[in-house]
């Protein structure tokens, strides 16, 4: 059928008349083959060659990506032999593949329903004991959060226990933009360090036997934070200090500055998206 002159299909397609019987074997099979699909055209009812059309189609499917032509990648240049150090380059794959040893990274092993039932008990025991220790000290609540954890992205339950009014409160059971930025400013806070009674002095000479100088992470944090609070202004960060890592409600942070609670809340939504702005976690229009 996809041999057929494509000319006699077209004036057979063209001569067709409802009132006329079929083409006899006087005309050739392409003239017959475009008369009988003008009458299926025309009905738009099912006749008993659509099976041979179907197959047609699936056939002309596969020659049409057997014609597709892939790029192939280039081969890799071979790696010489001896080393830059005059070593001898060793196939470390082929002795792992000879042993029987795995060959890259292993995917994760997807999480059974059974695995699922038992996160979901010890979950439960958790929140079960911490009600029976902490009490409800405060006025506080434990809720459950669905948190997006790994590489798979995989929906894993967790506790959270906050008091009302609270940031934590608020904006971790939507796991909003909002509360990743506070989250971010908090665990900034932390990695920068309180001086404190029990810390480390690192101004202090080398013969004391303790580490001279400031780690790494820690430098990282205090240059993130001094960028913060160039970008927010001092009023904003300081809302926004009390909110995320002092842990004040937002009745306490209205009432240190002279405002109502229902206007600080909105306030205090504000500052928090200019702070997943400032953290790149949001868009500038929202």
């Amino acid at each position: 059928m996809l041999a057929y002159d494509q000319q006699e299909y077209d004036a057979g397609y063209q001569a067709h008349k409802a009132y006329e019987p079929v083409p006899g074997d006087e005309r050739s099979p392409s003239y017959r083959w475009g008369w009988v699909s003008r009458r299926k055209d025309a009905s738009g009812q099912p006749d008993e060659f659509d099976e041979i059309r179907k197959a047609a189609a699936r056939l002309q499917r596969r020659m049409k990506r057997g014609k597709q032509v892939r790029k192939k990648k280039p081969a890799p240049l071979p790696k010489p032999a001896i080393r830059v150090d005059g070593g001898r380059r060793v196939n470390l794959k082929a002795k792992r593949a000879g042993i029987g040893m795995a060959v890259g990274k292993a995917p994760e092993p997807k999480r059974t329903g059974e695995q699922l039932a038992a996160d979901r008990h010890r979950s439960a025991f958790r929140v079960r004991k911490l009600k029976k220790t902490d009490g409800g000290a405060e006025g506080s609540v434990v809720t459950k959060v669905n948190a997006r954890l790994g590489s798979t992205r995989h929906i894993v339950i967790q506790t959270l226990r906050s008091k009302p009014g609270t940031f934590e409160r608020r904006y971790g059971k939507k796991q909003l933009p909002q509360f990743h930025a506070g989250s971010y400013l908090a665990r900034l806070y932390e990695r920068a360090g309180i001086a404190i009674a029990s810390s480390a002095d690192f101004l202090r000479g080398t013969s004391s036997g303790y580490k001279t100088g400031l780690p790494d992470g820690r430098v990282a944090a205090i240059d993130a934070l001094h960028g913060f609070h160039e970008d927010m202004g001092r009023e904003q960060a300081q809302r926004l200090i009390d909110y995320c890592v002092v842990g004040l409600t937002s009745f306490e942070i209205a009432k240190k500055h002279g405002e109502a609670e229902r206007d600080m809340a909105k306030i205090l939504d504000r500052d928090l998206k200019d702070c997943a702005i400032c953290f790149k976690m949001l868009g500038k229009h929202g």
